[in-house]
């Protein structure tokens, strides 16, 4: 099992994080300025860690980036200028504005890149996002050496993966 931080805590980002500690990786850190989500995660999941990203990524497996595409690039461009991320960590983009390609910037670190987009409108409330996902398709994809892993990503979060390059 892996662990697990995710940057945003939208509906989004609070469903899929949700989801992943239900399969059984372990949620150590989301990653929020907003005072509001931040009370959010806190009463949802109690036991983590809510900080800024570099904190929350920090010795991680995979990181959930659950924010709005166009934030990626340039989030992903400084974690690179300051070896914040760290050869073989999965990266994974929530954004259906973006693939996997999303996180260019750092194929250079060795990262996994992949892209993970649940067909959900999410409410924002847990049981309905959570059972919406179940019930779902996730677009996916990945390089084709890691194609497998987000097929599994995206059965472990609850839908069924259709692969979208």
């Amino acid at each position: 099992m892996l662990k697990v931080a995710v940057v945003g805590a939208g509906p989004v980002g609070l469903a899929l994080g949700k989801a992943l500690a239900e399969a059984g990786h372990t949620v150590v850190a989301f990653a929020t300025t907003d005072p509001a989500r931040q009370e959010e995660v806190k009463t949802q999941l109690p036991d983590v860690l809510v900080t800024d990203v570099a904190t929350a990524i920090t010795g991680v497996d995979l990181v959930l980036f659950a924010i709005p595409g166009a934030q990626i690039p340039k989030l992903v461009a400084g974690l690179v200028e300051t070896n914040s991320l760290t050869p073989g960590q999965i990266v994974v983009s929530t954004s259906p504005d973006y693939g996997f390609e999303v996180f260019e910037n750092a194929y250079s670190v060795g990262v996994i890149p992949m892209s993970v987009h649940p067909a959900v409108k999410f409410t924002g409330f847990s049981v309905i996002d959570r059972a919406r996902l179940k019930e779902s398709y996730i677009a996916v994809d990945a390089p084709s050496v890691a194609l497998p892993m987000v097929v599994t990503l995206a059965f472990e979060l609850g839908g069924g993966p259709v692969q979208v390059p």
